[in-house]
């Protein structure tokens, strides 16, 4: 049986590892909204764009749909969204402050090891627009991740019939 002493140091502990973990989760939404908004004015300057692309630009080019299963795919390939490309920009940099609770809750998991559950995707031709996920794309982006588990809708393009 566990002694008072013990168990009350055990709890401190897991407040202590708690309140670093939000720490540091929202330090990095800190530096990841700050680095994004200041990328959005260099490009407005430049006149590029730095929004992230909506499936909706490519719904017309799609013909049929297949399953594509649970895959890994490089971070660096999913170019979209299926409905918040106004939430995060190209390189999925959140853009607004009401995406910080969930976003340092999707960090915490991640700086304490849980396996958080696959993103979904859709592909079309060679690009991947995130369905469900978003928060988890960015978190990875944050801590240099380059592949993440993802289940895949694949639509075929004309080009593909």
């Amino acid at each position: 049986m566990l002694d008072p002493m013990s168990m009350s140091q055990n709890g401190y502990n897991l407040i202590h590892e708690d309140g670093q973990a939000m720490l540091t989760a929202r330090r990095e939404f800190t530096r990841m909204i700050g680095a994004g908004r200041s990328k959005k004015l260099q490009a407005m300057l430049t006149m590029r764009s730095r929004r992230l692309e909506s499936l909706t630009q490519e719904r017309g080019y799609v013909t049929a749909q297949r399953h594509g299963g649970l895959q890994v795919i490089s971070i660096n390939a999913i170019t979209g969204s299926e409905n918040r490309a106004d939430e995060f920009d190209r390189e999925f940099y959140p853009m607004a402050d009401h995406l910080e609770m969930r976003w340092a809750r999707v960090a915490i998991a991640h700086l304490r090891g849980i396996k958080l559950p696959p993103i979904e995707v859709i592909r079309v031709g060679e690009r991947y627009y995130v369905r469900d996920g978003h928060h988890r794309v960015s978190v990875a982006r944050a801590f240099g991740i380059e592949d993440i588990d993802a289940v895949v809708i694949a639509y075929d393009t004309p080009r593909e019939c």
